[in-house]
């Protein structure tokens, strides 16, 4: 479905129009995949197979300026439940366009549709102190440290409420985990080693791992994904297992992350997974990280060695502890 949101005159005169693109829309999938094609094969996958067919559980959301019905301009949703929970991505402008103003008026477009649907979180990755940055922090965006992560609260008490303690279930990751994923892997709260195999430390994005992880589930490198789901739909749980190179791939790495509210349902997560009983499973903890210790040795993990000060993280060396099941 395309709806007209707005109609701006740029900076150079000209009249543009702001769209949304609704997926699935296959009719406007030729117009759209071409003009952000540089984004590389694993971001293809959501956009191509989303603009033919509703993603489960997935809102994808284009945000396009058109002058003379060509896009010109484009940022990217993708959103999770009723009241949203997304990550903006894909903000790009027709290098032969650039300068006239048209970024500042597509977002500022999707901030009042976001509002108006009553989007309550968002995420998104930049340059720290960038030109983007700046123009992301003018509608409400707001960095963490100085990574280029930033976030938007619409409301106060959103992670509060989000992550509040309440019951939660395993389930196979779908693709509206990816949204709900990112703003779990943005939180403050939470070990400092959330995922080896992506490289994942501290307060990260997950939004590029996530299009990777999928990939390598389709070419048999990540056998599983699991997440722990609320009655409410928001996810606050994540684990999955891949296939180890360094060890010839007939080893498995394990990566799990829970948040600090949920640990007792950490173990259903990792058992939902049904990991090989015929090949050995290794996981990694940093040193602090003994609820995810304990999950571990609850799933009959044991732990067979210490890397003494492994890692350097905020001024001081961190000890990494290696479990493995046999």
């Amino acid at each position: 479905m395309l709806q007209q949101l707005d109609r701006v005159t740029l900076k150079s005169g000209e009249t543009m129009d702001v769209v949304v693109v609704r997926a699935p829309e296959p009719a406007m999938r030729p117009k759209i995949l071409p003009f952000l094609g540089h984004k590389g094969p694993s971001w293809e996958i959501p956009m191509a197979e989303g603009l033919l067919e509703r993603l489960p559980g997935l809102e994808e959301r284009f945000y396009l300026g058109l002058l003379d019905g060509e896009i010109v301009g484009n940022i990217t949703t993708v959103e999770a439940l009723p009241r949203p929970v997304g990550c903006l991505q894909h903000v790009y402008t027709d290098p032969n366009h650039r300068r006239k103003g048209i970024c500042q008026a597509v977002i500022r477009s999707l901030r009042d549709d976001f509002s108006r649907r009553d989007g309550c979180y968002m995420g998104l990755g930049t340059g720290y102190d960038s030109a983007p940055y700046w123009i992301y922090h003018g509608i409400g965006f707001r960095g963490i440290g100085e990574t280029g992560l930033m976030e938007w609260h619409r409301e106060e008490g959103f992670t509060e409420r989000h992550f509040g303690p309440r019951e939660a279930r395993a389930r196979a990751t779908q693709w509206g985990d990816w949204p709900l994923l990112e703003c779990l892997y943005l939180q403050e709260a939470g070990w400092i080693l959330r995922s080896l195999h992506f490289a994942r430390w501290g307060r990260s994005s997950f939004e590029g791992a996530y299009v990777a992880m999928i990939q390598q589930m389709r070419e048999g490198e990540v056998l599983g994904s699991t997440v722990l789901e609320c009655d409410d739909g928001a996810v606050v749980g994540h684990a999955f297992f891949a296939r180890d190179w360094a060890y010839r791939g007939e080893t498995y790495l394990l990566d799990l992350l829970v948040h600090p509210h949920f640990v007792e349902y950490g173990a259903s997560l990792v058992e939902a997974l049904n990991l090989p009983t015929d090949a050995k499973v290794l996981a990694h903890c940093d040193g602090q990280a003994a609820a995810k210790m304990a999950i571990l040795e609850g799933c009959g993990f044991a732990e067979e060695g210490r890397l003494r000060r492994q890692v350097r993280w905020e001024g001081e060396w961190l000890d990494i502890v290696v479990y493995g099941r046999p």
